[in-house]
């Protein structure tokens, strides 16, 4: 088969420390940015070893702000030796149901001295606005597809949240369905003759996506 012209693969993040210690958000200063738990960094340590392992052909590692998202993205960054790119609009959906208003994420400036594989001169394509519906978080999606892919050559790795990814493959690939958002899941998409198709195989239940 010809090979794609390029690949997307989109990866929700990995299991959340407050999904596993009710407690956690008692006093936590970022209430709504918390970082995964032990299980979810020892997936995001073995999805990058998964990737290296299969030698995707990867240009561009880019990542939501969010902490739970760029720790899952740290490892493969790190084992490609790739610089990371923090962008903004691939922030979770900010849906006024789940956020008493903007969440408070941790300053840039942290997170660059915590990981300093994040590529600095990166600025983001689109900035999200609180409230969004679910259609502005779906045309937000749309907008940051289209800015990344024209401003970044070759095959990207995006690292979201269960509803960025979803709106990041149906940006691309216009399929409602299909789409696997489990902790750490690989969703690829590729573009063949002009049109973009998202080409993962359905995965065993409760088994993420890998290389099918």
């Amino acid at each position: 088969m010809t090979p794609p012209e390029r690949t997307v693969w989109i990866v929700r993040h990995g299991h959340r420390a407050d999904f596993e210690d009710d407690a956690w958000r008692d006093n936590a200063e970022q209430p709504h940015d918390p970082p995964l738990s032990a299980e979810g960094l020892a997936a995001a340590i073995a999805l990058a070893l998964d990737i290296e392992t299969a030698g995707l052909e990867i240009h561009h590692v880019v990542s939501s702000p969010f902490l739970r998202a760029l720790q899952t993205a740290v490892p493969v960054a790190v084992r490609l030796r790739l610089p990371l790119l923090i962008e903004a609009g691939m922030s979770e959906h900010l849906n006024a149901e789940w956020f008493e208003g903007p969440p408070v994420l941790h300053p840039r400036r942290t997170l660059e001295q915590i990981f300093p594989f994040i590529d600095r001169t990166h600025t983001s394509v689109v900035e999200p606005v609180f409230p969004e519906s679910l259609e502005e978080h779906r045309q937000r999606m749309r907008i940051c597809l289209e800015r990344l892919l024209d401003r970044l050559p070759g095959n990207l790795i995006l690292f979201g949240h269960g509803a960025s990814v979803v709106g990041a493959v149906a940006a691309l690939a216009k399929v409602p369905d299909g789409v696997d958002c489990s902790f750490c899941a690989l969703n690829r998409v590729e573009l063949r003759n002009g049109r973009w198709k998202l080409t993962t195989k359905p995965s065993a239940e409760g088994q993420p996506h890998r290389f099918h």
